[in-house]
């Protein structure tokens, strides 16, 4: 699960040294495509890392009544 957040961790470093992290969120849809498509694939990241978590929580949590 460590190595799954690495990218998102340097995605995120690169925005904040490049100054880019702060955006306004009222003129967020007047951007670039582009833009919302980035956006919309880190809430895509975002949830399948919450499944992932939520799916190992489950295994382990099941995993532990086994023996």
């Amino acid at each position: 699960m460590a190595l799954h957040g690495l990218p998102y961790l340097y995605y995120n470093l690169q925005r904040y040294l490049k100054k880019q992290h702060m955006i306004d969120v009222t003129e967020i849809f007047n951007l670039l495509d582009w833009e919302k498509k980035k956006r919309l694939f880190k809430l895509a990241y975002m949830i399948l890392t919450l499944f992932l978590t939520i799916f190992w929580l489950i295994y382990s949590t099941l995993d532990d009544y086994d023996e």
